[in-house]
């Protein structure tokens, strides 16, 4: 749904962040090159079809830029909450089994240092911020790569409805935190839902991130 909002509008705005005081707007050609150069990240990290990528942080452009990338590698995202203790991060990381986590900042990283030892299925640590004392995570710009997006692309179009597109776990107030296997079947339907109770028109703006795909502006910090 992506490559097919970029093809019909490219130009037109996908997201709008206020920065300063004043708001900045990325067009959907722009956010499909950031996916794409991430994505391509991923991939060249070892990421595959099916594995399980958590994104730890605050709702900021950035965390929508993650999701996409990974969903469009054929992965499956592992959202975590960022108020998050470590014991819940750690629960969260072992039980998903996730390959690769990307952490917002410094404050996210010092939660899991304490047992990222522990988690031998967890390969790779990337951080959206600089986060200079901490030598084995891997920064955000530094993974990205423009080059072909052939496999990206072809990793996107093997993607079935019935795959997982995310696990997302409970409060984990009866107990520890359950993980809620969506599918791409289930976040369509979603989107389906919208469109047939408030259709939402090209250059209207909203904060449903969802709507990036029908031409709509997502206004904020991104998606949370």
């Amino acid at each position: 749904m992506l490559a097919h909002s970029t093809e019909r509008y490219a130009d037109k705005a996908a997201l709008s962040v206020k920065r300063d005081g004043r708001w900045i707007d990325l067009s959907y050609g722009a956010l499909a090159g950031i996916v794409g150069e991430f994505g391509l990240g991923l991939v060249d990290l070892g990421l595959g079809r099916g594995d399980h990528v958590a994104i730890l942080g605050d709702t900021r452009p950035e965390w929508t830029y993650a999701q996409m990338a990974v969903t469009t590698a054929g992965a499956v995202i592992v959202p975590i909450y960022p108020s998050s203790s470590p014991d819940e991060c750690r629960w969260i990381l072992e039980n998903s089994e996730a390959k690769m986590l990307i952490c917002e900042n410094a404050a996210q990283v010092e939660k899991i240092e304490p047992f990222r030892r522990d988690l031998p299925l967890l390969e790779r640590v990337i951080t959206i911020e600089p986060v200079d004392h901490h030598s084995d995570t891997l920064a955000w710009e530094a993974i990205r790569r423009s080059d072909d997006a052939t496999q990206l692309w072809s990793s996107t179009a093997s993607v079935r409805p019935e795959d997982t597109f995310a696990i997302v776990y409970t409060s984990g107030t009866t107990g520890a935190p359950k993980g809620c296997v969506l599918s791409h079947r289930n976040i369509r339907a979603t989107l389906d839902a919208l469109e047939d109770h408030e259709p939402i028109r090209p250059g209207e703006s909203t904060r449903a991130p969802a709507l990036l795909t029908c031409g709509a502006v997502t206004c904020g910090d991104g998606l949370g």
